[in-house]
């Protein structure tokens, strides 16, 4: 009888101990579940505010470059209304500037690079007395590229037509005269006598 009391003891003791893994199998597998959708969300948390931070930079830079254009275009129209240039030529005039400016550090890098080459030869002997004298320091060539003003600077001046159009007649009258007051040669040197008014032209 103790022997059966006994097994019913760890048979009961038993059962209770697959009860409690079971629970307990049950609540870890429910903590990792809990944990792996825990790291989702901070994952597309941290992914939406690095997006956020993106977006707020692009729209940044391009509210800087929207606010430098419309500065741009602000200086282009006063200068439009201010002088008697159209606004292709101010673009234009714009455009040679930059290039200008390009040309300018260009001929600079190159005049540096060669005198940095022609005081290296220099010091280290290999060229001779003559070769030395045409490639010491800045040629005078280098010298007037560096010193070259290469932007075009056109002055904005008003154009008065009244003016122009007088100047070109007062031109064409002076042409006129001076074509008039020289007198035709004949093929043996002699001048032309002038022809009275109503003769004829013909001999």
């Amino acid at each position: 009888a103790r022997k059966a009391v006994r097994r019913l003891r760890d048979a009961g003791r038993f059962k209770n101990i697959l009860i409690q893994g079971h629970t307990v199998k049950k609540q870890t597998t429910s903590t990792l579940s809990h944990l792996h959708s825990w790291c989702n969300v901070q994952s597309q948390i941290r992914a939406r505010r690095i997006c956020m931070v993106t977006e707020g930079r692009l729209k940044q830079k391009k509210m800087e470059n929207q606010m430098k254009l419309e500065a741009k275009l602000h200086e282009l129209e006063v200068e439009w209304c201010g002088g008697s240039e159209t606004m292709e030529e101010i673009l234009s005039r714009i455009q040679q500037r930059e290039e200008a400016a390009v040309k300018r550090e260009r001929a600079m890098a190159y005049a540096f690079s060669h005198q940095w080459r022609a005081n290296a030869s220099q010091y280290l002997g290999q060229a001779s007395y003559g070769a030395g004298k045409e490639n010491w320091g800045w040629s005078w060539i280098e010298r007037w590229i560096a010193a070259r003003p290469w932007e075009v600077r056109i002055h904005s001046q008003p154009i008065h037509p009244k003016k122009t159009h007088g100047r070109q007649a007062s031109k064409s009258e002076k042409e006129m005269k001076v074509l008039a007051s020289v007198k035709p040669c004949l093929p043996n040197g002699k001048v032309a006598p002038k022809a009275k008014n109503g003769a004829p032209s013909d001999g």
